[in-house]
């Protein structure tokens, strides 16, 4: 009706790693039936958003969030509501349909398995491709400063299959780099396993002396991409 206020609505953009949560918005809802949507809801008058966003994860999902205390990653103004979309990195618990009279479904999806869906809005695919080129630069500065300490420290590599020397090692990493830059993931399993505790780089690193850094970054690395590891096809000899 014109003249009535805004709907306030909050929703979250669930991220794991190199996927995102969307949840299926049922055949028979009145507003956006069919389409996959991000979690949230309605504010409640009173309520904050922060403080409304992490009541609905709860209803919907089953998680627990602390109340976001920074600004919105992005806003959506529409004739009849006003959106607000955080991004969400950390949670308790193991999301779940929890309301299933609103969702019949909720999935986790990588990037290239977000293109065939019917989304709930138009804005979504810029946003969600932001947050992939997002990781995708946090991967690869993770591999610019293994290259740095690679550059930085002689490296005792006489015992192990996988390089032939210093140069090879530097070059695998360069390429790794440069593939992540250019959007391509093709080798991201690969990198996973060299950083197992039981991976090549692990040994070298402890080897070399530069374990407590190895530690760190395949920490980081190991957050942002959730993937399978798979051995290399063959040594790098």
């Amino acid at each position: 009706m014109e003249g009535s206020p805004k709907a306030r609505i909050v929703v979250a953009l669930l991220r794991d790693g190199d996927r995102v949560l969307l949840c299926h918005r049922s055949p028979r809802r009145r507003w956006y039936p069919d389409v996959w949507d991000l979690p949230g809801g309605h504010v409640e008058p009173g309520e904050l958003p922060g403080a409304a966003l992490a009541r609905e994860l709860r209803e919907e999902l089953g998680i627990d969030i602390a109340v976001p205390s920074g600004p919105p990653m992005q806003e959506v103004r529409a004739d009849t509501f006003h959106m607000q979309i955080w991004l969400i990195e950390a949670w308790t618990g193991s999301p779940a349909n929890v309301a299933p009279d609103e969702h019949d479904a909720i999935a986790w999806f990588t990037e290239d398995a977000l293109g065939e869906l019917p989304l709930a809005h138009d804005s979504y695919p810029a946003m969600f491709s932001k947050v992939f080129a997002d990781m995708d630069q946090r991967l690869a500065a993770i591999i610019d400063e293994l290259l740095q300490i690679v550059q930085a420290h002689p490296q005792d590599l006489n015992w192990q299959p996988y390089y032939d020397d210093h140069h090879a090692l530097l070059h695998d990493l360069h390429d790794h780099a440069e593939r992540i830059r250019n959007g391509d993931p093709s080798r991201l399993p690969e990198l996973k396993f060299s950083l197992l505790p039981t991976g090549d780089l692990n040994e070298i690193a402890f080897s070399s002396g530069w374990g407590a850094a190895y530690v760190r970054l395949a920490d980081e690395f190991d957050e942002l991409y959730t993937g399978p590891a798979t051995p290399p096809s063959k040594p790098n000899r």
